[in-house]
């Protein structure tokens, strides 16, 4: 009794100090800024997901497609404002999120000013997808412009003044940051790359009212604006012969960490995996008759129903099979990552962008191919490799993440001896299954195979994981009998 008393005295001596901070932080309502965080990478996620449901084909092109009408080509003409429309929401998203974390990364804790102005900041977020879809579609007005330009400049301005509130109050900084030995350079840094779109937005404003296309080129290439800013930032610095150091460098890059990394890629998944759901719709299914002589015509009715609906069931369960593979894909290679670098956080953003585009490809493909589609052989030839092109893309930034971080594998893997076999078949499942559905559009002359293969590759990549996960565990299971036997082996030779 007396050691374990003496034990619990040591542990609450060790334990006071912590406490005591925790107390003070308490007294100055100064939180951790995870959870903050958290939250704003889901919203972020969303807004930057949310235009893939303009995507989705309505009942009239259903019609066209099944009566062959049209041809993947035209569809994707008339989608060409939506498609535009969602990678253009996306990319603003996701340079909002990439200075988010900037600011976050110094600001690592929260007070309650903090967590209102994120708030602020996010609600402004929130509302970007409908001016920005308002200025796509009147691209030509210049109070569009005007709009989404002005909603973008309180996004930023509000990021600078979170950034300038937490480096007034030392307690809301990062340790990184109050150990910097050249703080007022990552300073000016930070705010130039904050400042300098709000200023790109002001000229894209006023030049707009003279010609709409000088407005649209000053506010269109926002992401590259910053990264032009960085770099010209760290050639100013190096000119007057003050190199950046590493640690300031590595403030200002667009890396996101490995945790917010992968809140935010979750975010973008589960919005995906659950919008799909929208294109299963009971509209137009026929109300139950009350007389009983009519229950055979219910069920015929029913029946047309179930059979116009089955090619959006279809798409449903393969859009879900795949993007659930894909996140599963995704988790495993983030088992063997440490940190991010910022070109892994671009291969991910990229590869995030045309896992959007999976749904809408899937529904297009499953409405050509259907049972009774007239459509002909090349167009369902063309939705196949839309298809498989977009699912390629999406999955071979994956293997390229993985082969960015074994290029400098010290600091960005985890050291690991076994599992890196298993991880990089599961890496080539998709691209291979892409690409060889992709080959046999053009090589096999029967339209039946090509369908059927499609459906079967992609419908046993369950199959294949499974396969994957059995045949590394015989692999290591033998591995380790081999590695006793030739233990016992040297064992006995050294008792000879």
């Amino acid at each position: 009794v007396t050691c374990w008393n003496m034990a619990n005295s040591d542990d609450s001596t060790n334990e006071s100090l912590p406490s005591l901070a925790d107390d003070a932080m308490r007294q100055h309502h100064v939180y951790s800024g995870g959870r903050m965080q958290a939250f704003s990478d889901a919203i972020f996620a969303i807004m930057a997901t949310v235009m893939v449901l303009p995507l989705k084909l309505n009942e009239h092109e259903v019609d066209q497609v099944y009566s062959g009408q049209v041809t993947v080509y035209q569809l994707l003409i008339d989608s060409y404002p939506k498609i535009l429309m969602y990678g253009f929401i996306f990319s603003i998203t996701l340079q909002t999120w990439f200075n988010h974390l900037r600011v976050f990364r110094i600001v690592s804790k929260a007070d309650d000013t903090i967590i209102r102005l994120n708030l602020f900041c996010l609600l402004c977020t929130g509302f970007l997808p409908y001016t920005a879809s308002i200025a796509v579609a009147y691209k030509a007005y210049p109070l569009a412009i005007a709009l989404v330009c002005i909603n973008t400049m309180i996004i930023w301005l509000t990021l600078a003044v979170i950034l300038a509130y937490g480096l007034c109050r030392q307690r809301l900084l990062h340790s990184h940051m109050k150990s910097l030995v050249n703080q007022s350079a990552t300073k000016f840094g930070l705010f130039l790359i904050l400042l300098i779109i709000p200023l790109f937005c002001v000229l894209a404003i006023a030049f707009s009212f003279l010609d709409y296309r000088v407005g649209w080129a000053f506010f269109a290439p926002i992401g590259i604006i910053s990264i032009i800013t960085r770099l010209t930032f760290k050639l100013i610095q190096r000119c007057r012969g003050r190199p950046i150091d590493r640690e300031t460098n590595n403030l200002l890059k667009s890396f996101a960490d490995k945790e917010r990394t992968e809140f935010f890629t979750d975010g973008v998944f589960s919005i995906v995996a659950t919008l799909i759901v929208v294109n299963l719709v009971t509209e137009g299914a026929p109300s139950p008759s009350k007389h009983p002589l009519n229950e055979t015509e219910d069920a015929i009715e029913f029946y047309q129903f179930y059979v116009r609906e089955s090619s959006n069931m279809s798409a449903y369960f393969t859009s879900f099979i795949i993007l659930g593979l894909l996140w599963f894909v995704h988790h495993s290679l983030f088992q063997f990552i440490q940190k991010m670098s910022g070109i892994m956080t671009l291969l991910n953003s990229s590869g995030l962008v045309f896992v959007g585009i999976i749904p809408f490809g899937s529904q297009l493909l499953e409405n050509f191919v259907s049972f009774g589609s007239k459509a002909d052989t090349a167009s369902k030839d063309e939705a196949i490799r839309m298809v498989t092109a977009v699912l390629f893309l999406a999955s071979i930034t994956y293997v390229l993440i993985y082969c960015v971080a074994r290029f400098n594998m010290k600091e960005l893997l985890i050291k690991r001896k076994s599992g890196q076999t298993n991880l990089l078949m599961k890496l080539l499942v998709f691209p291979v299954i892409s690409f060889v559905t992709y080959w046999c559009t053009f090589t096999s002359s029967h339209e039946f195979d090509r369908i059927l293969m499609f459906n079967l590759l992609v419908w046993l990549a369950p199959v294949i994981f499974v396969g994957i996960n059995i045949l590394s565990s015989i692999c290591l299971r033998m591995e380790k009998s081999l590695h006793r036997k030739t233990k016992g082996i040297a064992g006995s030779y050294g008792a000879v």
